[in-house]
């Protein structure tokens, strides 16, 4: 197995930004929060901010699987 490089140290750095940023302005967030948006750039679809407990977390889980598909095809 290769050892890490500059670019995968970089890769995760960038992959954990999302998740630090979303823990940091989490508390400010209000209770009630856009989650969807139409062709025309409205809102459509309103939701808890505990919704995004689940869905940051999926998306950074899928973006790592992607970043490592690509790494090792």
């Amino acid at each position: 197995m290769k050892k890490s490089n500059l670019t995968d140290v970089a890769a995760f750095i960038i992959w954990l930004l999302p998740i630090f940023y979303f823990i940091k302005i989490y508390a400010v967030l209000p209770q009630t929060i856009a989650l969807h948006f139409g062709w025309d750039g409205k809102p459509n679809r309103f939701g808890d901010k505990t919704e995004l407990l689940w869905t940051i977390p999926l998306l950074s889980v899928i973006t790592l699987g992607i970043y490592f598909l690509i790494k090792f095809l």
